[in-house]
């Protein structure tokens, strides 16, 4: 079996680091180096990433084919303008998107946003968890990170985005 663990540059189109089926079936496909995401491309799926990923401005973080779990297992990075697609389906039985970050640092610098999109209604006192940094403590936030802009469905409900402490993002 051949392992690539080189960087990975995802410049255009969408990179899906494996399938619902596979995850399900728990076997998720992953990679074992790390991946930068550039303008006008995204990365998605329902798999692991060894590496750092690195989604830079313009490029988009959207876990899962539309709703799932990714998992950054070498920390995340969303550099300036860098977009994480959240999505919220209250009708589907996967509910929401989840970025879990399993070993390394989460940075969020100034101006990354956090664009949430929403069907259904939620009630008064759902939360929804937007980054799982784990319960192992093998991941952290970065120390002087900043929060996302929020933008999309739903900007003026930003309480409800809530981090593995219960703290708005």
């Amino acid at each position: 079996m051949f392992t690539y663990d080189g960087l990975t540059a995802v410049e255009g189109g969408t990179l899906l680091v494996g399938n619902l089926a596979s995850y399900l079936a728990g076997t998720p496909a992953s990679l074992a180096g790390a991946v930068d995401v550039h303008s006008g491309a995204t990365l998605g799926g329902y798999g692991t990433i060894a590496g750092l990923v690195t989604i830079k401005s313009g490029g988009i973080l959207s876990p899962g084919g539309s709703i799932g779990k990714l998992n950054a297992a070498g920390g995340i990075t969303f550099e300036e303008e860098a977009v994480y697609l959240y999505e919220i389906d209250l009708t589907d039985p996967l509910f929401s998107d989840t970025l879990i970050v399993s070993g390394g640092v989460v940075t969020i610098t100034n101006e990354a946003k956090l664009e949430v999109h929403l069907v259904g209604t939620p009630d008064e006192e759902q939360r929804f968890l937007v980054i799982d940094i784990g319960i192992e403590g093998n991941s952290s936030f970065a120390s002087g990170a900043q929060e996302f802009v929020l933008t999309g469905d739903w900007a003026d409900n930003f309480e409800h985005l809530i981090d593995n402490e219960g703290y708005p993002i």
